[in-house]
Order: C-alpha cells, then sequence, then structure tokens
C-alpha cells in the first residue's frame, strides 16, 4: 500500500500511499508500514529534512485515514523535518482544508489541477475554454439585467454567507450614549 524512497540528494523521504485511507483495516496496514518504514536503518541514519507524501492516487480519507495522517506528521515533526503532500483529488484536498491540516503541511496540487483563487472553485488547467464560457455566460447575465449586481449573481449559499458577514460587520457592541445638554 506504502512505497517509499530516499533521496540522499535532495534530502527527502518520499512516500506514496496506492488507494484510499478508509476502514480500520486500512488504518492498521498504513500504521504498521509507516512504523516499519521509519525503524528501517537508512530512514533512521539518513539526515533528510522533507517528507514528501504522494497521495495523488488517493480518492477518499475517512476518519481512520485522518489519523494516519496525523500520526505521520507527528512522526516528522519529532524528527524537525517538514511534510509536503501532493493531491491529485478535489475531496482530498477540502479534506486537508476543512481539517486544517493545510496549515500544518505544505500542499503541492497535481499537475492536472489547480485551485482558482474565487471561492476555493477548482479548475482544471488542460481546459480554460470552460472557463472562458462561464465568464462569457456571466456577463451575459448581468448585461441582461442591469439591475443585477456581481454580488447577487453569487450561489444562494454564498449570498447567505455574504449577508451574514456583512450583517456580524454591522453589528457593534452597545456603547455608552453621552448625550450633551445644550
Amino acid at each position: 500500500m506504502i512505497k517509499h524512497a530516499l533521496n540522499e540528494t535532495q534530502r527527502m523521504l518520499r512516500l506514496e500511499i496506492a488507494g484510499d485511507l478508509c476502514g480500520d483495516a486500512a488504518q492498521k496496514e498504513a500504521l504498521s508500514e509507516i512504523d516499519a518504514i521509519f525503524s528501517e536503518k537508512t530512514v533512521q541514519k539518513k539526515s533528510w529534512a522533507v517528507l514528501l507524501l504522494d497521495l495523488t492516487s488517493t480518492q477518499n480519507i475517512d476518519s481512520m485515514g485522518l489519523s494516519v495522517l496525523i500520526e505521520l506528521i507527528r512522526k516528522v515533526d519529532a524528527r524537525s523535518a517538514t511534510t509536503k503532500v501532493r493531491i491529485g483529488s478535489k475531496l482530498v484536498y477540502n479534506i486537508f482544508v476543512f481539517t486544517r491540516l493545510d496549515k500544518r503541511v505544505e500542499i503541492e496540487m497535481a499537475d492536472h489541477l489547480t485551485t482558482s483563487d474565487h471561492l476555493g472553485l477548482w479548475v482544471k488547467k488542460s481546459s480554460p475554454r470552460i472557463a472562458a464560457r462561464t465568464d462569457t455566460a456571466r456577463k451575459q447575465r448581468l448585461d441582461q439585467s442591469p439591475s443585477l449586481t456581481p454580488e447577487q449573481d453569487l450561489s444562494p449559499t454564498v449570498r447567505r454567507s455574504l449577508a451574514a458577514r456583512s450583517a456580524s460587520a454591522t453589528t457593534t457592541s452597545p456603547s455608552l450614549k453621552v448625550e450633551s445638554s445644550t
């Protein structure tokens, strides 16, 4: 399930997890393989500074798989090394973001995927025409209804979120009123 290679010139240990990290059996197998890799003399003796965790073939991670990743990150942190994770799935990326593991590791996207700066949406690099068509359709909707602002063109969920943010920004804590007597 886990392949590993040590690159001495780059001072990097590369772990490739093939398949999903789901279920109790996968957790036990992955943890035993990680323990075996970290107990190898070559891995213990060599001064690698970066662990590259390749999750490009992983499509799903459940809570048991998260415990494997957290344990692996702890082992790497104990060595005072850094962890880089290469991700090839939108779902796996979202799991790292929702669990805030993206704050503890460096994330590299697979070559065929990239994240858009706008609302964390995914766009394929290989099809810029789709993104152009989407932008063109949005501009046409805005042109057809001039009273529609770009904020109103967002999805209902995003609109509710923006409205809640603006409402909480406008609400202030009660302040003292000073009356002047003139």
